[in-house]
Parts: structure tokens; sequence; C-alpha cells
């Protein structure tokens, strides 16, 4: 099973996979993605509940997102929950936003 929303610009396509009982969250295409167990623990809470939270969060721009560019190319994004410990190195451009756009 496989749910996925699209981010008001089109540039995100936040992707829900289930397979064998795990479910992973990510942007489809990039490397980064979180599974409902880390969820759960991080939250506190059942997995399925987790993984509904952590959609709403980023859907209704409670979350932050990093989008790293490596030569006006996106190569990576991810949700942070401090955008202040994310970094990039010097070919590469790192911008934080919201699901909707807006910067943080």
């Amino acid at each position: 099973m496989e749910q996925s929303c699209t981010s008001p610009d089109g540039l995100l396509h936040l992707v829900v996979k289930q397979d064998e009982g795990d479910t992973m969250i990510g942007f489809e295409g990039f490397p980064w993605h979180t599974h409902a167990d880390i969820l759960g623990e991080l939250y506190g809470i059942d997995q399925k509940e987790a993984v509904k939270k952590f959609i709403e969060d980023v859907l209704s721009d409670r979350s932050f997102i990093c989008i790293l560019k490596k030569d006006n190319v996106v190569v990576d994004a991810w949700v942070t929950d401090d955008p202040s410990q994310e970094s990039s190195v010097d070919n590469e451009v790192l911008e934080i936003r919201r699901w909707s756009a807006r910067s943080q």
C-alpha cells in the first residue's frame, strides 16, 4: 500500500509505504526516510497514531523541511526538528522551508 501527497509548489512528494508490516515515510526520489516505529518512540504513542501525527505536522506547516541543492538541483529533502542544527558543504545550498513552500 502506498499513499502520497504533493506540496503546493509541486517540488515535494511525501510518500507513505507499507511493506511487510513496516511503514516508511519519506520524500519520493530522495534517500531520507523515517519509520513508524521510530516515530512511535519519538512521540511516545502508538505507531499508527505517530505516523498520522507526523504527516499532519508536515502537511499543516508545523514541521521544518530541509531542501539540499547542488548546482541548483535538489539532491535530498528531509524533515528536521531543529533547523539550526542543519548544515551544508561549500558547493551545496540548504533551504529551510515548510510544506506550503514558505520559508522559515
